[in-house]
């Protein structure tokens, strides 16, 4: 069995600074990253671009070592990262690719930066046949809700250290003006 998958999540998380402070201090911020998914988990690979290295393991038949190429695109008043397809699990009956992409947005707000964030992940996963005889629409919606829960646990965890980090930065930033 084929599917298809995707969840999303979106954030506003206040930030104390006006929204071009906040989107320098976002742009291509490679230790933010690093804090997110772990120390030594971060390649920077270029400009904008960097794998992100996640747990792997092997048990059962399946290999797990997933391995991201980010790249992060620094427009006006907006951050875009997108990976490339990764093809994340592999076994004799399990198949998995998977991609994501996201965007941060500042807009100014009465406390300085209101930073809207949103992520999509998507998923191409082939399941064994013995797996068949659960009805699609079940096993679809059962792992797009694991799916949206693991990109709701990560986005609990960045608001938190995306406020600290920034305001640890913000005491060193120098002004470029």
């Amino acid at each position: 069995m084929q599917l298809s998958l995707s969840a999303y999540t979106e954030r506003t998380v206040p930030m104390n600074g006006d929204p071009e402070t906040v989107a320098r201090y976002f742009s291509q911020n490679e230790s933010l990253l690093a804090q997110l998914v772990g120390p030594d988990r971060v390649d920077r690979l270029g400009e904008g671009l960097f794998r992100v290295h996640t747990r792997g393991f092997a048990a059962l038949g399946l290999e797990v070592t997933p391995s991201f190429d980010v790249a992060f695109t620094d427009l006006p008043g907006v951050i875009r990262m997108a990976s490339q397809r990764c093809h994340l699990l592999h076994g004799e009956q399990f198949d998995l690719e998977a991609s994501f992409e996201g965007e941060a947005q500042f807009h100014p707000a009465a406390h300085g930066t209101a930073l809207f964030c949103w992520t999509e992940a998507r998923a191409e996963l082939d399941l064994p046949p013995w797996l068949s005889f659960a009805p699609r629409s079940l096993v679809t919606s059962t792992l797009e809700a694991i799916m949206h829960g693991a990109l709701e646990a990560m986005s609990g965890r960045f608001v938190p250290l995306i406020q600290r980090d920034f305001a640890a930065w913000a005491e060193h930033a120098v002004d470029p003006a």
